[in-house]
């Protein structure tokens, strides 16, 4: 492989796309060290307000939802409850156009990571508004420093989010025989005990039974919200009447012990909350770290690893590698994305990945030099369905071709193709000049391709870019 066919594969397909002239800086160096330079905290830090900040504004906004739920007052409450929402909306789309303006700088293949994880650690406000306010701090706080860190420091940051626990609900699970349960009719929600083994760790076939995931959510019981983000009343009455812990560098988390089921659970072979054993707190904590640690989750991880960065059906030598270099390194994230750059089989132009909609807006934009996707960016994956943190289930976005590449599909990257092309100046198309040499920037092409041939006989640079974003070539990284 040529020096600059390598560039156009790192920063096509580790990437989100090649910038205008990229292709000409990466292809008088080592593309792979490129890629490798990136594997550093700095390049995916990533500023944005602190909960603390979030949560004071969150309280106040709430209060009067609060104060008129107390009164009786159902049509100040409607009110209220419109003014949060709205609020909570824009929250969320800051922050999720601050995610994809993120992935348009020059450390693409790090962003990419940082996708990726907050995809398999998927939260989404899609049902579920409160979360809208705090889902930017869970990728910049649960995601983003953990990237090139330990496997079980991102799945304990994730884990004690306020984000995840109102999506799986574990603000709702309490240990039928604890102070609190024994009093109440409450009981356990499984929610998320079941998505912790099943999608964050073990996998679904990784060899887990349905009273592990059981014990494993009586182990987690007491795991809640801290009074700045408790929505509700029963939840602050606990913690002011019962007390809680809280755990460094876990904002807005609290663990109750009058909610934590007593006793001894069995998870796989270990055992927690008997005799001698961790205890309260820690009984979650010892299993999270023990589950991170499981031959399972090597293979799951490094299984999801491969499809996402070799092709859609990876082999069986490119998981074994990746999940023995996550087993030796003990989940050092850093050492298995050095492990990708490894493969011969990530860098064969033959294992393509068809994009998904945010890869194929992110590419136009990279590929147009765009420097804020915001507003447009997130107006145009309304139209595909792929806004961040908006997936129909834990399971996350789809990373196959299958979903992404109907008809329908298709011929709605056809119309974004031609409404972005649509709003650009006049000046912007003058600047680009010809289709053609704009789509050498972006892609390995020739002259004698089709898509080369087609975008050479363009007499309109305006249709001629919207040929190329619509164009099959174009379709895959």
């Amino acid at each position: 492989m040529s020096n600059r066919d390598q560039a156009f594969r790192a920063l096509n397909h580790f990437g989100f796309g090649a910038r205008p002239g990229e292709v000409e800086r990466w292809q008088t160096v080592s593309a792979p060290q490129m890629l490798a330079n990136q594997i550093s905290a700095s390049a995916v830090a990533l500023r944005g307000p602190e909960l603390s900040e979030l949560a004071r504004e969150y309280s106040q906004r709430n209060q009067p939802v609060l104060e008129a739920r107390r009164s009786g007052d159902e049509a100040g409450g409607m009110e209220a409850r419109r003014r949060l929402r709205r609020w909570e909306r824009q929250q969320f789309a800051q922050a999720q156009g601050a995610s994809l303006n993120a992935r348009l700088g020059g450390n693409a293949f790090a962003e990419r990571l940082v996708a990726f994880w907050s995809n398999h650690f998927t939260i989404s406000a899609n049902g579920k508004p409160e979360i809208m306010a705090f889902a930017g701090h869970f990728e910049r706080h649960a995601i983003r420093p953990y990237v090139f860190g330990k496997f079980r420091d991102m799945l304990r940051a994730t884990a004690t989010h306020p984000a995840m626990m109102l999506y799986l609900d574990q603000t709702r699970s309490v240990g039928p025989n604890s102070t609190i349960g024994t009093r109440r009719d409450i009981g356990l929600n499984e929610n998320y005990a079941r998505e912790l083994v099943e999608l964050h760790t073990l996998g679904v076939n990784g060899g887990y039974s349905e009273e592990d995931v059981r014990a494993l959510a009586r182990a987690l019981t007491g795991f809640t919200l801290g009074p700045d983000l408790a929505r509700e009343q029963r939840i602050n009455r606990i913690l002011e009447r019962f007390g809680y812990q809280t755990l460094p560098g876990a904002p807005g988390f609290a663990f109750v012990d009058a909610i934590h089921e007593p006793g001894e659970k069995r998870v796989l072979n270990w055992a927690v909350g008997g005799r001698g054993q961790p205890q309260g707190m820690d009984e979650a904590l010892s299993l999270i770290d023990a589950l991170a640690s499981h031959p399972s989750t090597a293979l799951f991880v490094a299984t999801k690893f491969a499809r996402h960065f070799v092709s859609d059906i990876p082999t069986g030598d490119v998981i074994e590698f990746l999940a023995t270099r996550f087993q030796q390194t003990d989940g050092d994230l850093a050492q298995v994305s050095l492990a990708l750059l490894e493969l011969p089989q990530a860098w064969d132009p033959q294992n393509r990945k068809f994009k998904t909609p945010q890869d194929f807006v992110v590419s136009i934009a990279r590929a147009l030099g765009v420097t804020d996707l915001s507003q447009q960016g997130v107006e145009a994956l309304e139209l595909t369905g792929q806004l961040p943190w908006l997936a129909g289930s834990p399971a996350g976005y789809a990373d196959r071709a299958g979903p992404w590449s109907g008809a329908d599909a298709l011929i709605k990257r056809a119309e974004i193709s031609q409404e972005i092309t649509n709003q650009l100046s006049a000046q912007f198309l003058t600047n680009v000049g010809s289709p053609f040499a704009l789509a050498a920037e972006t892609l390995p092409l020739s002259a004698q391709s089709p898509l080369g041939q087609a975008l050479s006989q363009s007499q309109d640079a305006r249709t001629g870019l919207a040929l190329l974003f619509a164009s099959p070539d174009f379709q895959w990284r």
